[in-house]
């Protein structure tokens, strides 16, 4: 019925070599099949030489037709593959022809035969699978699945049925042409589909008035198949052009937004909502980066933080190193586990080791137990040693050797172990200068100067000062649960005039003061400044001699302000934006000492 259907659509049509092609196909797997179950009920020897010539005859004409089909519908571009596997099939038509009986120079028929049949059939195979998978890479993905799918099929069922008599499963012996039963039945169903797409075609144009008239099926529908899916393309990228769109639109309405709002007055910076700045992308929790040189320090960030590498961020007191430290940190792969910190500034001098290395029972009086240091909390992690330049000169030995061979021993032991630490310094010296003078060990600073990364102090990127306000003002607001949303546009004035020798964290005192005096919605400063950055032709009064004199009066000036009080709230270290044991140190450095409450009164005469 399927061979008629496509007969009669060659004949209307004239032109679909395909039809015609699958309908000898069809046709001659029929008479294939009688002629095999023909030769498994013959009762005599020439009746059964009689139905099989007829059914190899048949099975070689279908083969034929078949290559011919392939050809035109799937258009491989390799005509000279096709002309082999044809020629094959006509070797083994002739022999068939002849009889499974007869000789050729002597030479029986049927050896022949056996040679020429497995050949024939893998060239048919391979001629197959070749044309789908050209068809495939041409996008033509869903005809090349049919196709292909078939004649895996068609081996698969080929295999069982000649293995199904072995096992005594079924008594034919001949089921070769069954085998091509799924090629016909998808070959017939993918020519349905394109006759239905073609007619869908003629009433889409009889609807818009075209002229009439049939679509060809075969190469055409190949090429409709690949319109159809450049057509779905086209539709994926404008479909992603419109939401870039959106998202522009939506960007620029927040602009325009933020741009009446700083339009209503001088007196009126909006603050930014949280929300808002986590959805602008992560800044690793470092704000202020409008300055150039903290957009580098970012990208340092982003190219050092994958890598197993020493980093050495330099930088004065209070700009924000161990915010940089946590930020590569959290970009590496070890974020997972927790960065161990330890500030070699803030431990005693006879604690530093114990504390970095750890120590064994009874290395000393008191020491009851196994203690581990922090290189050994640290192992598969982070290290992050602030103030590396107060570390005492004989642990910098120990400190070299954990850095190039990965190997420490506990204070009062002789074993080794083996950790692997990511090891991040920060100090707030000139470490060049420190071993020039002998205070620190050369090799041990060319170690750490693997990666060095340099932090600006906050004077010389006063662009930043506006934002850092926002997030301290936003932090320390809510931790009050006061509601501030404006910082008027004298006190940012004021504060980018400010040179900030303590840095972010001298601004971040200030704000955290100025949000405690604020009762309103706008922020107010509540204090004077007392340093201006004022641009003056000459030296400001009081700043003249070296720079260790400079920051010896200053440090006593902040002092004697404070009545001689290093912590607590309005003392001197909160109010230069440092440590207390990093204050206490530099007084001690610079020989500042508390001016003695008694005084000796000598008598006149």
């Amino acid at each position: 019925m399927l061979s008629l259907l496509h007969i009669a659509d060659w004949i209307s049509q004239r032109k679909s070599t395909a039809h015609l092609l699958f309908a000898i196909t069809s046709l001659s797997v029929v008479p294939a099949a009688i002629g095999e179950i023909g030769a498994f009920s013959a009762n005599s020897v020439q009746a059964f030489g009689l139905w099989l010539r007829w059914s190899h005859v048949s099975m070689s004409v279908a083969a034929i037709s078949l290559v011919l089909f392939i050809r035109v519908y799937l258009d491989p571009g390799r005509g000279w593959l096709a002309l082999l596997v044809v020629l094959s099939w006509c070797v083994q038509l002739s022999a068939n022809a002849l009889g499974p009986f007869g000789t050729i120079h002597g030479r029986s028929l049927a050896s022949i035969e056996r040679v020429t049949w497995p050949v024939a059939n893998v060239g048919l195979q391979a001629f197959a699978v070749e044309a789908a998978v050209r068809h495939w890479r041409r996008g033509g993905r869903r005809r090349a699945v049919v196709i292909g799918g078939a004649i895996f099929c068609s081996v698969l069922a080929g295999g069982l049925l000649m293995g199904l008599p072995q096992f005594h499963v079924t008594r034919i012996p001949f089921a070769a042409s069954f085998t091509f039963l799924p090629i016909v039945v998808a070959i017939a169903l993918e020519l349905s589909r394109d006759a239905v797409r073609a007619a869908s075609t003629v009433c889409q144009d009889e609807a818009a008035g075209a002229s009439g008239g049939f679509v060809s099926v075969g190469k055409d529908t190949t090429d409709q198949d690949v319109a159809e899916e450049a057509r779905d393309d086209a539709l994926a990228q404008l479909r992603e052009a419109l939401a870039e769109r959106d998202r522009a639109l939506a960007a620029g309405r927040d602009a325009l937004t933020r741009l009446e709002s700083l339009e209503q007055g001088p007196e009126d910076r909006v603050i930014t909502p949280q929300s808002e700045l986590a959805a602008a992308g992560p800044s690793y929790g470092i704000f202020g980066t409008r300055s150039d040189a903290m957009r580098y320090v970012l990208h340092r960030i982003d190219e050092v933080a994958p890598l197993h590498t020493t980093v050495l961020i330099e930088g004065e007191t209070g700009v924000g190193k161990e915010l940089v430290a946590r930020a590569i940190h959290a970009r590496s792969p070890l974020k997972d586990r927790p960065m161990v910190m330890v500030n070699c500034a803030a431990l005693p001098p006879g604690l530093v080791e114990d504390e970095i290395f750890g120590h064994e029972r009874g290395a000393y009086t008191g020491a009851s137990r196994i203690r581990k240091g922090r290189f050994e909390l640290a192992d598969r992690s982070t290290l992050f040693l602030d103030e590396v330049g107060e570390l005492p000169m004989d642990l910098q030995g120990k400190l070299l050797r954990v850095l190039q061979d990965g190997e420490i021993e506990r204070l009062g032991g002789d074993k080794t172990f083996k950790v692997s630490v990511r090891t991040i310094a920060a100090t707030n010296k000139n470490l060049a200068s420190e071993v020039e003078r002998g205070r620190f060990r050369p090799d041990l600073y060319y170690r750490l100067q693997a990666y060095p990364l340099t932090v600006s102090p906050l004077r010389k990127r006063r662009e930043d000062i506006p934002s850092l306000a926002e997030a301290f003002v936003r932090e320390f607001a809510a931790a009050q649960g006061k509601r501030i949303n404006k910082i008027p546009e004298s006190v940012l004035e004021e504060l980018s005039r400010y040179d900030w020798p303590g840095n972010v964290r001298e601004l971040r005192n200030v704000i955290e003061r100025a949000v405690i005096h604020t009762t309103g919605d706008t922020l107010r400063l509540g204090e004077h400044l007392a340093n201006p950055a004022l641009v003056t032709t000459g030296e400001p009064e009081g700043y003249r001699g070296k720079l260790k004199d400079v920051e010896r009066r200053y440090i006593e000036s902040i002092l004697e302000r404070c009545a001689w009080r290093i912590e607590g709230t309005d003392g001197a270290a909160e109010l230069l934006g440092l440590h207390p044991n990093t204050l206490r140190h530099r007084m001690g450095k610079l020989g500042i000492k508390r001016p003695s409450l008694l005084r000796v009164v000598r008598p006149h005469g």
